[in-house]
């Protein structure tokens, strides 16, 4: 599996059958994507002209192409988990990180979590220090954010990656901070 960013907080997962794009402009969705993600029902631009892709933009549990996509409430916005070629992702959009402990149970079983950032940084730190997983990745970050972020983290020597290529097999021992360079 492959995860790329496009644009400052678009994000395309391809797995090895299916493709998963999470806040897609239109322009994005060129690429394959059979499970798109919009954060509101009103940020979906494809309105019912979706052909053959499914469109989520609330919460439930769906399966969709061998994906489990469990999708809660947070705040003013949504936290996702998808469980997707042996991989468990997360994915949150909200300004109000403040989750109850069996979200937090929830996020900490994920190996990747994937963060829209519109709020304090710090918070969002604060949030995941200790939490287990094995990536972060904080999307829509201006260019301090990201300092402190790596900086938080004691990594400043981290590389920007044009695409986080993900193997159960090889998930690193401690988390990871992942700073996606915009396609």
């Amino acid at each position: 599996m492959e995860i790329s960013l496009y644009g400052s907080k678009s994000l395309y997962l391809k797995g090895k059958s299916v493709g998963i794009w999470i806040d897609p402009k239109k322009e994005n969705l060129e690429l394959e994507g059979k499970i798109i993600f919009f954060d509101k029902a009103e940020d979906n631009f494809l309105g019912l002209e979706t052909g053959d892709r499914v469109v989520i933009w609330g919460p439930g549990e769906y399966e969709v192409s061998g994906v489990e996509i469990y999708g809660t409430k947070v705040g003013n916005g949504l936290m996702t988990i998808l469980q997707f070629e042996e991989i468990k992702l997360g994915w949150i959009s909200t300004d109000n990180i403040d989750l109850n402990d069996k979200k937090k149970e929830r996020l900490a079983e994920c190996d990747v979590l994937m963060i829209k950032s519109v709020g304090e940084i710090k918070n969002i730190w604060e949030l995941v220090k200790g939490m287990g997983i094995n990536y972060l990745i904080v999307t829509n970050l201006s260019d301090e954010d990201k300092k402190k972020l790596l900086d938080m983290a004691d990594m400043e020597e981290t590389a920007v990656k044009e695409t986080l290529k993900l193997e159960k097999s090889s998930l690193p021992e401690v988390m990871e901070v992942v700073i996606l360079q915009p396609k």
